[in-house]
C-alpha cells in the first residue's frame, strides 16, 4: 500500500495540459481464487478511450497516450503487491498510481483536471496516526493510517538503552529479564539486585526516554498526529512523565514488541486509533455547532474556499459523496458555476479540502449523515 500525502493531491489538482484521465478500481488480495484485476483495469482503459475520442481526440493519439496504463497491466511485481484498491492518474505530463489499503468505487473519469475525491479519506484527519514501539532494546516509530503502516527512519533517534547511555559493558550489579515477547498482558522488565538497583534502572530508563522525546518531539509536532505508545507496562508511566508531545494517546499497547512485525503492532493499535478519531470528529462537530452563528464558522463554499487559500481553515468537514463543479476566480473571490464547457471546471469541494490539508487544517471527509450541518461543506476558522 502507498501512503498518500496532501501535497500529492495538491500536485494532482494543478492545471494540466490536455486531458486528464483518472481511474479507480477495487483490487483483491493475491490468491488462486482472486479475480483478475488486470482485466478490470483494461476495461476501464477502454472506457476512458471512448470518452477521450468523444471529446475530439484522434483514436491513434488516445491509444498512444493510454499505453502507460496498459503497460501497468503487464507489471507482475506491481500486481503481486496490490492492496484493496487502485488509483491511476494520466495526463500528457503526469503518470501516477497509488495502491490503496481500502476498496474504492470503480470509475473512469476524463476531464481537464484529475478527479481526486475518492482519495480524500486516505489523507483526512481521521486517518493518520503514529505508533512508538519502545523498549530497552529497540525503538521504532511507525507512521500509519487505518490501512497502511511503515517504519520511519529518524536521524539521531536512540536505538537502545545501553548505547544511548553508554552503558555497554557496564556492571550495574543487576540482572534483567523481560517478559514474554509480544503480548498485551500486564508484563514488564523485571530487575534483580541489592539496595537501590531498581532506582538506578528506573533513572536510566527516564534518561533514555528523555533522549527519545527530545529527538521525536519536533517531528511529531510537525505532523500533529495522534501518537500511540507500545511498551511494557512498567515503562509506560515513565515515558508519559517525560513526553512533551501533547497528542500522546491516553491508551497504550502493553507488552514486549521487540520481535513483533510492524503489521502486527499496527493491527493491535487500530481499535485505539479508531476511538481517538471518533472522539476527535465528534468534538470537532460539537465545536462547529457552538460557533455556527459566529464569524469563526461557515457552511458557505464561497466563504470557506478563500479562507482555505489564506490558511484560515482550522477544521473542515466535507461530504465525501458530494460534488460542486465550478470555477474559482481568485482575483475577485467569485465562483462561477455551469458554463458551456463543463470540462474547464473543477470540483471545488476537492479544491477546498486539499487547500485546507496542505495548510495543516484538519479535514474530515465524511458521508452526509456525519456532517455537522445541512450542507456539503462546513468549516471552523482559525481567526
Amino acid at each position: 500500500m502507498d501512503i498518500i500525502h496532501a501535497t500529492d493531491l495538491q500536485q494532482l489538482l494543478e492545471e494540466q495540459p490536455g486531458f486528464c484521465t483518472s481511474i479507480y478500481q477495487p483490487t483483491h488480495v493475491v490468491g488462486p481464487n482472486a479475480p483478475d484485476d488486470t482485466v478490470r483495469l483494461k476495461n476501464l482503459v477502454t472506457s476512458a478511450k471512448s470518452r477521450l475520442i468523444e471529446h475530439g481526440l484522434r483514436a491513434s493519439d488516445v491509444r498512444k497516450s493510454l499505453e502507460r496504463i496498459e503497460d501497468l497491466t503487464r507489471d507482475v511485481e506491481f500486481w503481486d503487491r496490490r492492496g484493496q484498491g487502485l488509483a491511476v492518474f494520466l495526463s500528457d505530463e503526469t503518470f501516477t498510481r497509488f495502491r490503496l489499503g481500502a476498496p474504492v468505487e470503480e470509475a473512469a473519469v476524463v476531464g481537464r483536471r484529475f478527479y481526486v475525491k475518492p482519495l480524500l479519506p486516505f489523507v483526512s484527519a481521521d486517518e493518520r496516526f503514529s505508533i512508538l514501539a519502545v523498549s530497552q532494546n529497540r525503538v521504532r516509530l511507525l507512521q500509519a493510517t487505518m490501512h497502511t503502516c511503515e517504519s520511519v527512519s529518524v536521524k539521531g533517534l536512540p536505538t537502545n538503552l545501553k548505547e544511548t547511555l553508554n552503558l555497554v559493558g557496564a556492571d550495574r550489579g543487576q540482572q534483567v529479564h523481560t517478559a514474554t515477547h509480544f503480548s498485551t498482558g500486564k508484563q514488564g522488565a523485571v530487575f534483580h539486585g541489592q539496595g537501590g538497583v531498581s532506582d538506578t534502572a528506573k533513572g536510566e530508563l527516564v534518561q533514555y526516554f528523555r533522549e527519545i522525546d527530545t529527538v521525536l518531539r519536533p517531528i511529531l509536532q510537525t505532523s500533529n498526529r495522534p501518537l500511540i505508545l507500545a511498551a511494557v507496562e512498567s515503562a509506560i508511566p515513565l515515558f508519559r512523565d517525560v513526553c512533551g508531545y501533547q497528542r500522546l494517546s491516553d491508551e497504550s499497547l502493553v507488552g514486549n514488541f521487540d520481535y513483533a512485525a510492524d503489521h502486527e503492532i499496527h493491527a493491535q493499535a487500530l481499535p485505539i486509533a479508531q476511538r481517538i478519531f471518533t472522539r476527535d470528529r465528534t468534538n470537532a462537530a460539537a465545536r462547529y455547532q457552538e460557533l455556527a452563528n459566529t464569524e469563526r464558522a461557515s457552511d458557505r463554499l464561497d466563504v470557506i474556499l478563500p479562507a482555505a487559500l489564506e490558511g484560515r481553515v482550522e477544521t473542515l468537514f466535507v461530504d465525501v459523496r458530494a460534488s460542486d463543479p465550478g470555477v474559482y476566480h481568485p482575483t475577485t473571490g467569485f465562483i462561477s458555476y455551469g458554463g458551456k464547457n463543463g470540462l474547464e471546471m473543477e470540483d471545488l469541494l476537492d479544491r477546498v479540502a486539499v487547500e485546507s490539508l496542505v495548510r495543516r487544517g484538519d479535514v474530515y471527509a465524511v458521508p452526509r449523515e456525519q456532517m455537522p450541518c445541512n450542507s456539503e461543506v462546513a468549516a471552523i476558522f482559525r481567526y
